[in-house]
Parts: structure tokens; C-alpha cells; sequence
């Protein structure tokens, strides 16, 4: 268990931060306390959160099904699709747009669950929209690989600067597992 936790410990940054260690992705993420963390994480999922308790706890006060509600949360993810399509590098656009974006989730996943519907089909349309958001990400992997492949270093691990931390950590994690085979056998 504890190469386990210093495996994790030193490939940590690209877990919590999901972009490669590199200037040309500086401003993908935030550095709090020396932990970098992914710029979209940090602040699509809180608000999702404080989203989905403030509609939950103005329900449970005044419940009420809104109609359109659904339609509402969509409009709220309009501004990170612009910012995107405009390909806005100022951090400021991409917190707000992503505070959006986390409310508008929210709301759509709030009012799915309030569809009168049984339990079940919400439940297929809640993941049937959750599937549509996570595509998302399918795109910016895409958009990491479309910099990385244009860049000097690319696919060559072991000297990349946002890679050869990581590369290294996974060099050595498979060399000692290697050496502890050869002497168990």
C-alpha cells in the first residue's frame, strides 16, 4: 500500500491538475498552496454543489415544479461554449463562464429530477444528459493533444517538460515492481 501512496503522490499533479505541467497550459489552472489544480474543476464542481443545496433547500421551503427550468440550466451553459468557440485565455472569462456552467448543470439536473415522470426514466434522462455534458471533455483532450503535437517535445516522455516528471515517477515505479518479480520468483 505505501508504493501505492508515493506512486500517487508523485504523478499527484497531473491528477489533480489534468494538463500537462507545461507553460502552454499555465492557464488551465490555478496554484493554491503549491498544489496546481485544474481551473475548470476547481470551480465547475464547487458551484454544482452550492447550486444543487440552494435549489434542494428553496424547494424543500417553496416547492414548486418549474416548467422551464431545464431550459433555463441550458441557457446557463451558453457563455462556456462562446468562451470556447472565441477561445477566451483571460482567467477571469473562463471562472465566470465555468460558474455558469456549473449552475446550469445543476439547475438541469434539478429539474430532471423534478419531471413528472417515474424515477427510473428521470434517472435514464439524467444519465443520458450526463453522458452529452461529459462529452465535453472528449473535446478538451483533443485540444491538449491538438498543443501537444505541435510542440518540440511531443511524445518524446522522457525530456518533455510537462511530462518528464510523471514519466520519470512511472519509469521507476515499473522498474521496482520489475526488480520485486525477478526476486520473488
Amino acid at each position: 500500500m505505501g508504493k501505492t501512496t508515493e506512486f500517487l503522490r508523485k504523478i499527484q499533479p497531473v491528477l489533480l491538475s489534468h494538463h500537462p505541467d507545461c507553460d502552454k497550459f499555465k492557464e488551465h489552472s490555478f496554484e493554491i498552496r503549491g498544489v496546481r489544480l485544474c481551473g475548470g474543476c476547481i470551480t465547475i464542481y464547487p458551484s454544482i454543489t452550492v447550486s444543487l443545496l440552494l435549489l434542494y433547500t428553496i424547494n424543500f421551503f417553496q416547492p414548486v415544479f418549474f416548467r422551464y427550468l431545464f431550459f433555463i440550466g441550458l441557457l446557463f451553459i451558453g457563455p462556456k461554449i462562446i468562451s470556447i468557440l472565441f477561445r477566451s485565455r483571460r482567467k477571469t472569462v473562463k471562472v465566470g463562464a465555468n460558474i455558469l456552467v456549473g449552475t446550469g448543470i445543476a439547475i438541469c439536473i434539478f429539474s430532471i429530477f423534478s419531471f413528472p415522470f417515474p424515477f427510473v426514466m428521470n434517472l435514464f434522462i439524467f444519465i443520458v444528459f450526463f453522458m452529452m455534458v461529459s462529452s465535453a471533455n472528449f473535446l478538451r483532450v483533443k485540444s491538449i493533444m491538438k498543443t501537444c503535437s505541435s510542440c518540440e517535445y511531443h511524445r518524446n516522455w522522457s525530456i518533455c517538460p510537462g511530462f518528464k516528471g510523471l514519466y520519470s515517477s512511472i519509469e521507476k515505479n515499473l522498474n521496482e515492481k520489475v526488480d520485486e518479480d525477478m526476486v520473488s520468483k
